[in-house]
């Protein structure tokens, strides 16, 4: 089970299977994932921005908890912030890393800017945290 064999070369017709199986599963689980939090959170919004969750909210409170109420919305964008960095990026092809870099320091960039400007988390620490940890991230694509 997800043994490593290096007889198998990318790009070659044995590799094509197993990259159709890897795109079949990362395809739902990217795209899903935040259309599921979005929608979860878009049925169960009156009740989160009101100031008095109901119990569907309350079981979906680990997506906007740590969130002012008019930022309910704020996980989907960091999770689809996460899976841009960690893996849409890798979309670009190898032959071109420094388009790679870029892509990766613009993303960063404008979320770090979006993150100061919207300033969504209801704690100063969480916020703090959150402002130095992406400001690491864009001085790590920088460097």
């Amino acid at each position: 089970f997800l043994r490593m064999d290096p007889s198998i070369r990318c790009g070659s017709a044995e590799h094509r299977p197993i990259r159709t199986v890897a795109y079949s599963f990362f395809v739902p689980w990217s795209v899903g994932v935040p259309l599921l939090y979005m929608a979860l959170l878009h049925r169960n919004r009156l009740s989160i921005q009101s100031g008095a969750p109901d119990e569907h909210a309350k079981a979906i409170s680990f997506l906007w908890s740590e969130y002012k109420p008019a930022f309910y919305w704020w996980e989907p964008l960091d999770s689809a912030r996460r899976l841009a960095l960690s893996s849409f990026v890798l979309f670009v092809d190898s032959k071109y890393p420094l388009t790679r870099l870029l892509l990766g320091l613009l993303l960063s960039v404008l979320f770090l800017a979006l993150l100061y400007t919207a300033r969504p988390y209801k704690s100063h620490v969480i916020s703090t945290m959150a402002h130095v940890s992406q400001l690491s991230i864009v001085l790590v694509f920088i460097a």
